[in-house]
């Protein structure tokens, strides 16, 4: 019931640390752009941060559908601030890994990166 009241959100910072950062640009097709060192890679407000290096989250759900896929051992970085409503609504879209939404949902790929 809290999540659903929006007491999920929370306030988060990323700071890249290392060299090999990307941002996953869905407007452009997924595509991967450089992010130097020290960029925030998000400040705002969130439901959702995780990371993985496998695509599957569990259970068939492909919630990291670009983990996995640069070499050097970079992992995605997703970062959603989709109220679970919305969220409900999507999820077939979720649970296959073709869900894009510029405004709400954020994909990386990053080695080190600082979270506040």
């Amino acid at each position: 019931p809290a999540s659903l009241r929006g007491n999920h959100r929370f306030r988060v910072r990323v700071t890249a640390l290392s060299d090999e950062a990307f941002f996953v640009d869905p407007r452009r097709g997924d595509w991967a752009s450089r992010r130097p060192k020290g960029t925030v890679l998000y400040d705002g407000e969130a439901g959702v941060v995780s990371f993985s290096t496998v695509p599957f989250y569990g259970g068939g759900v492909r919630f990291f559908p670009f983990a996995g896929l640069t070499a050097g051992g970079l992992c995605q970085l997703r970062i959603s601030s989709l109220n679970p409503f919305s969220a409900a609504l999507r999820m077939a879209s979720i649970w296959s890994g073709s869900f894009r939404d510029p405004a709400h949902v954020f994909d990386f790929f990053v080695g080190d990166v600082l979270i506040e």
